[in-house]
């Protein structure tokens, strides 16, 4: 069986190019929002959300816009049991409790309500 030499097997490696690193996260604030739902984090949260508005009066359209990955931030806080983010999403913003991912999977209803 043969074997590579070394020198050109070492060549090879160099010749390679680097993995491509990650994409940086959106700086325009909604993966935070993100974050914060999935910490539990209400009072972060709203801050977030009121910051995002830009006081145009419309919180709920900017928790919808805010994904990743096709989970919205109902999907995050549901996912891990947040019921006082979930309630205010719902009750005060009126976000649609049977919200779906890009998958067509709905957590929401079980885990929050």
């Amino acid at each position: 069986m043969a074997r590579c030499h070394p020198a050109a097997t070492s060549a090879k490696r160099r010749a390679a190019p680097p993995n491509p690193s990650p994409p940086p996260p959106p700086a325009d604030g909604l993966l935070p929002l993100l974050h914060a739902a999935s910490r539990g984090d209400l009072r972060l949260f709203k801050r977030l959300v009121r910051d995002l508005d830009e006081g145009r009066g419309r919180p709920r359209e900017v928790v919808e816009a805010a994904k990743d990955q096709g989970l919205v931030a109902l999907h995050f806080a549901a996912g891990k049991g947040r019921p006082r983010v979930c309630r205010y999403l719902v009750e005060e913003l009126g976000v649609d409790v049977d919200a779906v991912d890009d998958g067509g999977a709905c957590l929401c209803r079980l885990i929050c309500l």
